[in-house]
């Protein structure tokens, strides 16, 4: 998974800690927020935090991970500038709004569209899917619902990548 460097971003933000790595560190994903509340102001504290998670049903999305995030000894080498790497437990930058084009995305979930909604899905992939899958220990209980996150703006390239316009 990751993204392509034609991207449009309008507005991003480096507000959130990535605390670990979750369902793969790299960039193209949405994430979500680790649900802790920082106090106040006080926006440097680690629990303000964002990763992506498996179950994104009542979550709050908070945009599009823009960096790798990885684990290396910093004391031996350094993060690659080429790559656009963050540190695990360092602030990484998350595009709020604008248009990517990414290969995150779980195709198997549903028909994508130009034009229709665009959905989180589990383990920060995007779907077309806006939450039509039932629990899996309950098949008649409630529905879970995939917050939206943005529209598609084309179809699969020849690299399986997408177009896909965040607005979070």
């Amino acid at each position: 998974m990751a993204l392509k460097p034609d991207r449009n971003i309008v507005d991003d933000s480096v507000s959130y800690f990535v605390p670990a790595i979750t369902y793969g560190g790299t960039r193209g994903g949405v994430v979500v927020a680790t649900g802790a509340t920082p106090s106040g102001a006080a926006m440097d504290q680690t629990v303000n935090g964002a990763w992506y998670i498996a179950a994104p049903s009542g979550r709050s999305p908070v945009g599009m991970l823009m960096n790798d995030v990885v684990q290396v000894d910093l004391t031996k080498q350094i993060l690659n500038p080429y790559k656009s790497e963050a540190q695990i437990g360092d602030k990484a930058a998350i595009m709020r709004k604008g248009w990517a084009v990414t290969s995150s995305v779980d195709t198997t979930t549903g028909t994508i569209t130009v034009g229709s909604g665009c959905y989180l899905g589990p383990s920060g992939n995007l779907t077309a899917d806006s939450g039509g899958i039932y629990k899996s220990t309950n098949p008649a209980g409630p529905l879970s619902k995939h917050p939206l996150v943005g529209k598609w703006l084309s179809g699969a390239d020849e690299d399986g990548y997408y177009k896909v316009y965040i607005d979070l």
